[in-house]
């Protein structure tokens, strides 16, 4: 037997491009909204049906944050900054993509690619950690935002759900969490 080296990008797009072209061909067989509307609840359905090995495992969103602060950080493409807003709020910054956009760049429908590759996020998280998580994104670079912005909710603390404002994303930045706190109003 042989090896063979696949790349980073080659991974992607196999996982992507088949969700893409399957929700291309949905949107041109039903109404769009109709097929978007039944690609979520196929990927929300997925997640609860396949729930991670490692669920159980999840301990708090501090502890994860604490194991994200402990890791490598040297070795991954990725930049991102990560903090806790307050209890049971657990923010997350990335300011580049540098897997999926650029393994989607070639493909036209920017609602499509967030879909295929961003999208199963949201059930993603509660899958690998538990019932009480809930994520929030309202900015994605496969959307053409500078950064994607997200939120992990610990719903047995924090069940308001709100996102941070723009400013607070806007400013937070490796080093200079705290200044980008000035943007945020705790919950009271």
């Amino acid at each position: 037997m042989s090896e063979v080296k696949i790349s980073t990008k080659a991974l992607i797009q196999a996982w992507t491009y088949p969700s893409y072209y399957f929700l291309q061909a949905l949107t041109e067989t039903i109404d769009r909204e109709e097929a978007v509307k039944l690609f979520k609840r196929y990927i929300t359905h997925y997640y609860l049906d396949h729930p991670s090995p490692n669920r159980d495992k999840f301990v708090s969103l501090e502890k994860r944050l604490e194991d994200r602060l402990a890791g490598d950080t040297t070795s991954s493409e990725w930049v991102m900054v990560h903090s806790m807003v307050e209890e049971g709020k657990y923010a997350f910054k990335n300011e580049n993509c540098p897997t999926c956009v650029e393994a989607m760049v070639d493909l036209p429908d920017v609602e499509l690619k967030y879909l295929a590759c961003c999208y199963g996020d949201y059930e993603a998280f509660r899958a690998n950690s538990n019932d009480h998580i809930i994520l929030t994104m309202e900015h994605t670079i496969m959307q053409g935002d500078p950064y994607c912005s997200r939120v992990m909710h610990d719903t047995r603390i924090d069940y308001d759900l709100r996102h941070p404002p723009k400013e607070f994303w806007d400013n937070f930045e490796p080093g200079k969490e705290e200044e980008a706190m000035k943007y945020y109003q705790k919950k009271k």
